[in-house]
């Protein structure tokens, strides 16, 4: 796992990460963590929030709770993927059922993770997440340079 945090922290940097979580508790303890690995992460307490921190930023990685006050999870990620249908989510939800299972799935969410988090479950899921968009960004990147040499 301290491999996995440590490649997380140098190939992180580039991208910034957007934590919505309506309990300040668990809003808290993962801050910690992710100042750790993180260089720009933003919290944000509910969906209406986290929108909003998005629209401003409009972060690769979004970590979010589904069920939260002001604007429920799935919402949230609806007007966000609007905005940038190619970012990276992760949901961090006690309800597990198959129903918000599929939802999520329809929704393209990249990992559904359960609560209660299981901190080495995280850390494979953020390292999967940071990887994926090294791996997009490759593949845009040589997609680019075989476009240019066609056209040349």
């Amino acid at each position: 796992m301290k491999e996995k945090l440590e490649d997380i922290r140098k190939r992180g940097e580039k991208y910034s990460l957007l934590y919505v979580e309506d309990n300040e508790g668990l809003r808290n303890s993962m801050a910690e963590l992710l100042s750790r690995v993180f260089p720009n992460y933003e919290l944000a307490e509910d969906g209406a929030d986290g929108l909003e921190h998005f629209k401003q930023t409009k972060h690769k990685i979004v970590v979010t709770d589904l069920v939260m006050p002001n604007m429920d999870g799935y919402s949230m990620l609806e007007h966000m993927k609007l905005i940038d249908p190619f970012i990276k989510i992760l949901v961090v939800s006690a309800h597990n059922d198959s129903e918000n299972l599929m939802r999520a799935i329809n929704m393209g969410v990249f990992r559904y993770i359960p609560k209660p988090v299981k901190l080495v479950k995280l850390v494979d899921a953020l390292h999967d997440t940071v990887m994926a968009l090294e791996q997009e960004e490759e593949h845009i990147l040589f997609e680019s340079q075989i476009q240019d040499v066609f056209n040349y």
